[in-house]
């Protein structure tokens, strides 16, 4: 499949609505009206479930979609940066880490979108790009957690169509 990219920016397709610069969104594939559309390629040439964030919008470009009212736009996209929580004593800033969310499903602790973020998978490879001078216990496991920005090190992307 090729792609058209500039350094790490992505060239793809979104919703005219959603076609604005820092517009960040979790890329979820495509449907069944997008199997035969002739754009399907550029615009499921993205990771499905990882963020993305609009960096660039090709004004003037715009096209007819089944699936968006208002056409889809051209824009330039590169993976967000994501925030998660992390054991403290993992929270070193420039250090490369394996992604591992903790075994828990307690969906109304305050932590959980932060220890399950949308957009990393178990085994994603990250660099901690800073540290916030927030940190608490974990009220489950009693762990001591820190809230980092991570940048997913993308060593080869999975296309799943």
């Amino acid at each position: 499949m090729s792609e058209e990219r500039s350094g790490s920016r992505i060239v793809t397709l979104v919703g005219v609505p959603f076609a604005k610069v820092g517009q960040e969104f979790i890329f979820l594939g495509g449907t069944r009206k997008c199997e035969d559309c002739r754009l399907r390629s550029t615009c499921l040439n993205l990771e499905e479930g990882r963020r993305y964030k609009v960096e660039s919008v090709r004004e003037g470009i715009k096209h007819e979609c089944p699936l968006h009212e208002d056409g889809v736009c051209v824009v330039e996209v590169v993976e967000a940066e994501i925030e998660a929580a992390l054991e403290a004593r993992k929270a070193v800033e420039g250090s490369k880490i394996v992604f591992e969310m903790p075994s828990c499903d307690e969906w109304t602790c305050d932590f959980y979108d932060l220890c399950h973020p949308a957009g990393l998978a178990n085994g994603d490879k990250c660099t901690i790009l800073s540290i916030f001078d927030i940190g608490k216990t974990c009220p489950m496991r009693g762990n001591f957690l820190k809230k980092v920005l991570l940048k997913r090190n993308s060593s080869g992307r999975r296309i799943t169509n």
